[in-house]
């Protein structure tokens, strides 16, 4: 079965940073925005954030404020990621506005049992271990299905392409 997928769906991951992300002056500490960024990125996500890049321009602490930065998995791709001001002491937001060579395993996961279900008429629980993944034409990985009263089943999927096209069948 073949099917390409969204880039991102992130379905609203979102985070609220509280760390002490303001320098002695007003201004934001960009550099502790962008670390605590990748650290929790990296905890929420599974998957280890390499580098998170925020704007070098000084921000006045200012509630509701935005910029975007960009997050790089260790292992490939990126993510842009919408960062806001949630008050004036400088605790910050963060959410996935989109992805670029990655995979969200959550829709590989729905894919997977939705086919199960239509093609052997069984309902089960797919895990991917994971959220997100590169995206890397060529490599498989494999996603457990968990069918009530039956063994465990291996699913092989398949990158067909960088940018989300996947196959996937049960492991012999």
């Amino acid at each position: 079965m073949t099917r390409r997928l969204t880039r991102l769906s992130p379905a609203a991951v979102c985070a609220t940073l509280t760390f002490g992300l303001v320098a002695c002056s007003s201004t934001l500490d960009m550099n502790s925005v962008s670390k605590a960024v990748s650290e929790d990125m990296s905890s929420r996500l599974s998957l280890p954030i390499a580098e998170v890049i925020c704007p070098t321009d000084p921000r006045t602490v200012k509630a509701g404020d935005v910029f975007e930065c960009l997050a790089k998995p260790r292992d490939g791709g990126l993510f842009t990621v919408k960062v806001t001001q949630a008050d004036d002491k400088g605790h910050v937001t963060w959410d996935l506005l989109k992805s670029d060579g990655l995979i969200n395993l959550t829709a590989v996961e729905q894919l997977v049992v939705k086919g199960l279900k239509e093609q052997a008429g069984v309902s089960a629980a797919v895990s991917c271990g994971g959220k997100f993944r590169p995206a890397k034409g060529g490599e498989t990985f494999e996603c457990l299905a968990k069918i009530p009263d039956h063994a465990d089943i291996a699913i092989v999927v398949t990158m067909k392409d960088d940018r989300g096209g996947i196959s996937w069948a049960v492991k012999p």
